[in-house]
C-alpha cells in the first residue's frame, strides 16, 4: 500500500506502557523515547501520483534540526 507519512525515530525505546480496562473497552497507552526523529510527508498530485516531500527532523541530544 501507499504511505504518506513516514516517521523514523533513532534509537526509539519504550519508556512507559500502561494497560486500562475501565469501561466497555479496555485502552492500551505506550510511550517512546527517542533522541532523534526525521518525518517525510508525500502528497498527492491530481493524477493520483505520489509527490514525495522533504524530510525534516530533529536532534534532541544536540536541539537543532535536522535535514
Amino acid at each position: 500500500g501507499q504511505h504518506y507519512l513516514e516517521l523514523i525515530l533513532n534509537k526509539p525505546m519504550i519508556s512507559s506502557y500502561s494497560l486500562s480496562s475501565g469501561g466497555e473497552r479496555p485502552s492500551e497507552s505506550i510511550s517512546i523515547s527517542f533522541d532523534e526523529f526525521k518525518m517525510q510527508f508525500d502528497q498527492m498530485d491530481e493524477g493520483g501520483a505520489k509527490k514525495a516531500g522533504q524530510p525534516k527532523g530533529w536532534d534532541l541530544k544536540t536541539n537543532k534540526a535536522k535535514a
